[in-house]
């Protein structure tokens, strides 16, 4: 909450603040001088004239102080509401332990689930649905892992009875690293005898047959 005020409290150059200081020198030096005056005065008549002069100069600068104050106050909540409109920014280290837990604490109530074979066909797709997530969410990170892992297991039909208890359960016997990842990484093997050290899209193209 530092910035508003940061953007605020540095009012050399702003014109309308020079302004209001110098009126407000202007009226403490017609305060003081009405004072000295009232101080100096003869008779009852010329001290009360000094008064009500010196008092007229004190509410004229207590009005020009509250007006700086007023217009402080209003930039420094125009500046917080601009910066509670930037969007947040990427935390990549929070997102990548935010990930790591959620793959791993989804992984597990799957493995306790299914069978080995069923876990790692389903985290091909759970991985992608996590990566996705931490794209589009900017707010990945923070939101509650509880919320994240059950909407993950409503998704992929994994029961959500353990999904509390994610910790207890043992740790899914799979690669720590996504299937899409090591798959993409693949790609990029020299499998045709092709010079891996030219830019990719000068490489050859492979077309890869599946059986139906």
């Amino acid at each position: 909450m530092s910035e508003p005020h940061a953007a605020t409290d540095d009012l050399s150059t702003d014109p309308v603040m020079a302004l209001l200081a110098d009126v407000a020198k202007w009226d403490v030096r017609l305060a003081r001088e009405a004072y000295e005056r009232a101080l100096a005065a003869e008779g009852n008549e010329a001290f009360n004239e000094q008064c009500r002069t010196y008092q007229r100069m004190a509410r004229s600068l207590r009005q020009t102080l509250a007006i700086r104050e007023r217009i402080l106050r209003e930039r420094r909540l125009a500046a917080a509401q601009r910066a509670a409109l930037k969007p947040p920014r990427f935390d990549h280290d929070a997102v990548g332990a935010r990930l790591k837990v959620l793959r791993d604490a989804v992984s597990r109530v799957a493995w306790n689930e299914y069978e080995p074979e069923d876990v790692i066909l389903k985290m091909r797709d759970i991985d992608m649905a996590i990566s996705r997530m931490s794209l589009e969410d900017a707010e990945f990170a923070t939101r509650p892992l509880a919320d994240q892992l059950v909407g993950l297991c409503e998704e992929f039909e994994i029961p959500t009875r353990r999904a509390g208890l994610w910790r207890d359960l043992p740790r899914a016997g799979i690669s720590t690293i996504p299937a899409f990842v090591t798959e993409a990484a693949q790609e990029d093997l020299d499998e045709g005898g092709a010079d891996y050290r030219q830019p990719r899209d000068q490489r050859p193209i492979r077309i890869r047959a599946y059986e139906g």
